[in-house]
C-alpha cells in the first residue's frame, strides 16, 4: 500500500494494516515517530544534479551545470522544471537571469512527469494552508524569507519579536512556532537554527505585496544589527560573525536601501573574512561594497571610505600591493581633508599607506610615516593604546628591512611585553609582534632564539586559526629560515616544501608569500648541496613570476635574482650568474610582513 503525500500522520492509524505487506508513506512532514521508519530524501548532493542536467541536456558544459544546480539549490523537483524549460529552447543563462528577477514565474514552468504541480505551486498551497491554519508561523514564514538561504540561529528571533505582529509569549518556545512550517515541507529546524530553501524563499517573497515586503527587509535590517556580534579580529567572535556574514556577504543590491543601515555590520563581515584567511572573499566584498557606495553616497562620504580602506587591506593581501598603495593614499588624502591629520581614522589610513609602503619596499618612506603616526597617536591615544602598540610593531619590522635588527629588538621586545600584560599571550596582535620578533631574531643571526619564539607562535596559530591560515602559513616561513639557520636542512626542507604546497594552494602561485617561500626552499636544497637544479628550477619560476606581479625593482625579486645567480654559481654556470646581475647591485633583505 502506498499512501502518497501524507502530512498528518494523526490521521493514518486506521489506515495502517497489521497483517502482513508493506507500506510506504510519502510526507514533506518528517514527524513520523512511532508510526513509521523515517527515510529522509534530502537535496541532491552537487555531483548529483551536475550529472542529472547534463544526462538530459547533453549540450550543458559542466560550468553552467554547475552554476545552474547552484541558482536551484540543488532541489530534484526545481531541477526536472528547469530541464523541461531549457530543453524546450531558453538557454541555461536566459533561464537563470529570469529565474533572478521572476522565480515564483518561473518555476511554474518546465513538465514535471510524474509529480502533480510544479514547484511554484506546491509552495502556494502550502503556504496558504499555513496561514490560515498558524498565523504566527506563517509570519515567521515570511520573515525567514527574507533572510539568506542560510540557517537562521533561533535566537535571532527575539529581537524580532517588537517588528511583528504577534504577542511576545507566541514566541517564547520559537521550536513551537516553527514546527508548523516543518510539518508542511517549507523549512527544517533544529535545536538551534531554522532553514527555507532558497526557492521557497523566492517564491515566499515574489508573493509579498510591496508594503509588507518593505517592512519585512527592515524587520531583517533591524535584526542583522542587533545580532552583531564581538570584535571581527579575534578568533572567539568568528562562529557568529561566520553566521551572519552568510545573510550579508551576498552581491550587493543598489536598489535595496535597507542594506545602507547595514554599512557597520557589513565592513565587520569583510573584517571577518580578512581575518579568518577568507581573503578572495574579502576582497570581493570590499570591492562590490566600495563601487555601490561610492554611487550611492559619493568618494567622500565616511562610509565609502571606510570601503575604500576595506578594499586597500584586502588587495595587499592577495598580493595587489600596487593597487594597495594607490587606494590607500586616496583615502588618506579624502580623510585628510574631510577629517584632519589627527582624527582617528585619519591615523589609520597612514597606517594603512605605510604599511602599503613597507610591501612595495619603500622603506625610508614607510619609517617617516610610521614615526609620525606613533606621534601622534601617542598624543592622542595613549601610550598602551592598541594603535600605538600595533605602529610600534609595524615600525620594527620595518627597521629589521632597513638592516636595523637591535633597534627593531628593543622596540619589539618592549611592545610584546605590554600586549602580553593587556592582550594576553593569544591575541592576534600579541602573535603577530611575536612573529616579528622572531624574524628580528633570525636577522641578528639568532636562531636559537628565533627558533623558540616561531614555533611557539606557529602552534598558537594552528590552534586558534588553522594549519592554512595565511598568518600561520607565514610563520612556517620563518621558521623554516631559522631551522635552516641552525643547520638542520633535511628538516628545514620538509617544513618548507609542505609550506609552500598550502600556500600554492591558499594564496596562489603569484602571491609574495608564495614567492618568498619558494626562495627559502631553494636556498635550503643549496645548502644540502644535491638539489642545485631543483632549486634553480625553482628560483627561475619564481623571478618570472615575481618580475611580473612585483616589478624588477622589488627587494622580492631582487632577492630572488641574487639567489638565482648563486645558484648558477654554484652549478658552474658562471656567465649565465654574471649575466643576472646588474653593475652595482645589492642583495636587499627579504622581509616579513606583520600579519
Amino acid at each position: 500500500i502506498v499512501l502518497d503525500n501524507a502530512d498528518d500522520p494523526s490521521a493514518l492509524p486506521t489506515w495502517l494494516p497489521e497483517g502482513p505487506g508493506h507500506v510506504l508513506i510519502t510526507s514533506r512532514n518528517p514527524s513520523w515517530r512511532g508510526l513509521a521508519r523515517s527515510v529522509a530524501l534530502d537535496s541532491f548532493t552537487r555531483t548529483d544534479s551536475i550529472r542529472y542536467l547534463k544526462s538530459h541536456l547533453p549540450g550543458v558544459r559542466n560550468t553552467e551545470a554547475n552554476a545552474l544546480a547552484d541558482d536551484l539549490g540543488d532541489l530534484p523537483l526545481a531541477l526536472t522544471q528547469a530541464v523541461g524549460v531549457v530543453a524546450s529552447g531558453m538557454t541555461v543563462d536566459t533561464y537563470r537571469a529570469r529565474l533572478l528577477h521572476n522565480t515564483a514565474e518561473l518555476l511554474q514552468l518546465g513538465e514535471t512527469p510524474g509529480y502533480p504541480a510544479p514547484l511554484a505551486a506546491t509552495v502556494d498551497i502550502a503556504t496558504k494552508l499555513l496561514a490560515r491554519q498558524y498565523p504566527v508561523s506563517f509570519q515567521l514564514f515570511q520573515l525567514g524569507s527574507f533572510f539568506g538561504p542560510d540557517p537562521v540561529p533561533l535566537a535571532w528571533l527575539s529581537y524580532a519579536v517588537a517588528l511583528l505582529p504577534t504577542d511576545r509569549d507566541d514566541l517564547t518556545q520559537p521550536n513551537a512556532a516553527l514546527d508548523p512550517l516543518v510539518r508542511y515541507g517549507l523549512a527544517r529546524v533544529d535545536q538551534e537554527s531554522f532553514q527555507i530553501h532558497r526557492l521557497t524563499q523566492a517564491i515566499q517573497r515574489d508573493r509579498v505585496e510591496p508594503s509588507r515586503a518593505a517592512a519585512l527587509r527592515h524587520a531583517v535590517t533591524y535584526v542583522l544589527r542587533s545580532a552583531t556580534p564581538g570584535d571581527p579580529d579575534l578568533p572567539e567572535s568568528w562562529p557568529g560573525w561566520e553566521q551572519l556574514t552568510a545573510h550579508i556577504s551576498g552581491r550587493p543590491r543598489p536598489d535595496d536601501t535597507d542594506q545602507f543601515l547595514l554599512c557597520a555590520v557589513l565592513l565587520g563581515s569583510a573584517r571577518y573574512l580578512m581575518r579568518s584567511g577568507r581573503l578572495h572573499e574579502a576582497h570581493r566584498m570590499s570591492m562590490e561594497f566600495h563601487d555601490l557606495w561610492a554611487g550611492h553616497f559619493g568618494a567622500d562620504h565616511p562610509d565609502t571610505l571606510a570601503w575604500a580602506a576595506s578594499r586597500a587591506e584586502a588587495e595587499a593581501a592577495i598580493g595587489g600591493y600596487a593597487e594597495a598603495h594607490r587606494l590607500a593614499l586616496d583615502v588618506l588624502e579624502r580623510r585628510r581633508h574631510v577629517l584632519g591629520d589627527d582624527h582617528p581614522d585619519t591615523v589609520a589610513s597612514m597606517n594603512s599607506l605605510a604599511e602599503a609602503l613597507v610591501y612595495l619596499g619603500a622603506y625610508d618612506e614607510a619609517r617617516r610615516l610610521y614615526e609620525d603616526v606613533l606621534q601622534r597617536s601617542r598624543r592622542v591615544l595613549g601610550e598602551d593604546a592598541p594603535v600605538t602598540l600595533t605602529t610600534l610593531n609595524s615600525l620594527a619590522i620595518t627597521l629589521v628591512a632597513l638592516n636595523e635588527p637591535e633597534d627593531a629588538r628593543r622596540l619589539l621586545e618592549d611592545v610584546l611585553a605590554r600586549q602580553r600584560r593587556v592582550l594576553g599571550e593569544d591575541h592576534p596582535d600579541t602573535l603577530s609582534t611575536a612573529h616579528n620578533l622572531a624574524v628580528a631574531f633570525s636577522a641578528l643571526r639568532e636562531p636559537h632564539q628565533a627558533r623558540l619564539l616561531a614555533q611557539d607562535v606557529l602552534e598558537r596559530r594552528r590552534r586558534f586559526l588553522g594549519d592554512d591560515h595565511p598568518s600561520t602559513l607565514a610563520v612556517a616561513t620563518t621558521l623554516a629560515i631559522a631551522v635552516s639557520e641552525l643547520g638542520e636542512q633535511t628538516e628545514a626542507r620538509l617544513l618548507t616544501a609542505d609550506n609552500l604546497y598550502k600556500l600554492r594552494r591558499t594564496l596562489g602561485e603569484n602571491h609574495p608569500e608564495t614567492l618568498e617561500a619558494a626562495r627559502v626552499l631553494a636556498v635550503i636544497l643549496n645548502h644540502l648541496g644535491k638539489g642545485h637544479h631543483e632549486a634553480a628550477r625553482l628560483l627561475e619560476n619564481a623571478l618570472d613570476r615575481s618580475r611580473r606581479t612585483l616589478g624588477a625593482d622589488h627587494p622580492i625579486t631582487e632577492s630572488i635574482l641574487q639567489d638565482l645567480a648563486a645558484t648558477y654559481q654554484a652549478m658552474g654556470k658562471h656567465l649565465e650568474a654574471q649575466r643576472l646581475l646588474a653593475p652595482g647591485s645589492e642583495r636587499n633583505s627579504s622581509r616579513r610582513p606583520r600579519r
